[in-house]
Order: structure tokens, then C-alpha cells, then sequence
């Protein structure tokens, strides 16, 4: 690929790109412990259903108040933890949701802020993942860039993307089509 082949992108990260993010970075051990939470809440959940239809009024509605609680406690956990987080993160680290002009090309990644620069050549990313929002570069086990779908500026910039970190990139692709 020529010079014309860069890509540029500017990147501002939003609360719910973060919280996007988050998500997915947790990826499949998250996977895993839903599984595990999700077969503990069935447990007690058949406990206490057995409970409340055994027992007399008083500690039925004991029951049925625990289960409603832990439900509504997996709920807030598994939907708006993320969202949190992400307001959180976004009010500690302003300054870290850009703008952040990127310059994507074969050689890898460029990165200019008004912060500094940095330059990532594609041997340094070990794993490029993509939902269906954004792309997660990592350059470590656990810390990803997020570069949200939306800040392309071309319809086919995108696809370019996936081209330049399919014929570069060394490490674990996860890409959509």
C-alpha cells in the first residue's frame, strides 16, 4: 500500500464507547463468570421458588423479597456497571477522550493528541478485536485503544481498516467479516 493509503481518524471517546469497551474487554472470562453467576442464581432461585411454596405466608414474603433483590442486584451488576464505570472513568480522565488524531497505515499507527504523539508500529499489537461498535487494539493482555466505528470518516474506511490490521498485524485478529 501507498501513502494515499492512510487513514485518518479522529477519535473522541464517548461514556458509553468506554463502557462499550469494558465490555468487551472482559470478553470471555467475563463469559465464564456470567455462566457461573447465572447457575448460582438458578440455584437459589429453585430454592427459595421451593421455599415460598412451602412455607407459611410471613416467610414466603421474606423469600419472594430475596429473590427479588438479588434479581434486581444481577441486573444493575450485569446492565449498569459498565455505564458507571464509564461516567466514572470520564469524569477522572477527561483529557483521555481525545480528540485523537490517528494516521492508520501499513507501517501501524500514529497517534496525535493535545497531549503528545506516538507512533505503534503493528508488531506491537498483539490483539485486534472488533465488535460491532468499535475496534480494540491491544497492545497488552488487558489495555486496549478503543476506536469507535463512528469516527471514520469514509463508508469504506472501515473495510480499508480491517485490510491495513488483516495484512500487518502479527497478533490475534478477532475482525467481522
Amino acid at each position: 500500500m501507498s501513502q494515499n493509503a492512510t487513514i485518518s481518524v479522529v477519535v473522541v471517546l464517548t461514556r458509553n464507547d468506554y463502557a462499550t469497551a469494558m465490555v468487551a474487554m472482559m470478553g470471555r472470562r467475563a463469559g465464564r463468570l456470567w455462566t457461573v453467576m447465572f447457575i448460582v442464581s438458578m440455584v437459589v432461585l429453585v430454592y427459595f421458588a421451593v421455599a415460598l411454596l412451602r412455607e407459611d405466608s410471613h416467610g414466603s414474603i421474606i423469600n419472594l423479597v430475596i429473590v427479588v433483590g438479588l434479581a434486581v442486584l444481577a441486573t444493575v451488576f450485569r446492565f449498569l456497571w459498565p455505564q458507571m464505570a464509564g461516567r466514572d472513568f470520564v469524569r477522572k480522565n477527561p483529557s483521555a477522550l481525545g480528540p485523537v488524531h490517528l494516521q492508520v497505515n501499513e507501517s501501524g499507527v500514529s497517534a496525535e493528541s493535545p497531549l503528545g504523539q506516538a507512533k505503534v508500529s503493528w508488531d506491537a499489537y498483539q490483539r485486534v478485536r472488533e465488535t460491532a461498535s468499535l475496534f480494540l487494539l491491544y497492545t497488552q493482555s488487558n489495555f486496549a485503544s478503543i476506536v469507535p466505528k463512528r469516527c471514520f470518516e469514509q463508508p469504506g474506511d472501515i473495510n480499508r481498516f480491517r485490510k491495513l490490521v488483516h495484512e500487518h498485524c502479527p497478533g490475534v485478529l478477532e475482525l467481522q467479516n
